[in-house]
């Protein structure tokens, strides 16, 4: 489990605990059509535009940032 805990923060440059305890508090307030927002790759992001006492809180409401802009090699590829 160290390894795997060690990998995931030399990929993604997070603490996998505060980032699984932050993900915990978030899901139920956020919009499904913006679920990639919360993805390890877009965390640090996403994370940086919620509000801190909120977020430390263990129970209550969450303000919502606006989306993010998607990057444009997402927006620009055909699927």
């Amino acid at each position: 489990m160290r390894v795997l805990a060690h990998g995931f923060e030399r990929l993604h440059r997070l603490d996998p605990e505060a980032y699984l305890r932050d993900l915990l508090r978030v899901p139920a307030h956020w919009p499904r059509e913006r679920y990639l927002e919360l993805a390890p790759k877009y965390w640090a992001a996403t994370r940086a535009r919620l509000v801190a006492a909120e977020l430390d809180a263990e129970v209550g409401e969450l303000t919502l940032p606006e989306p993010l802009a998607a990057p444009a090699e997402e927006q620009s590829s055909p699927r």
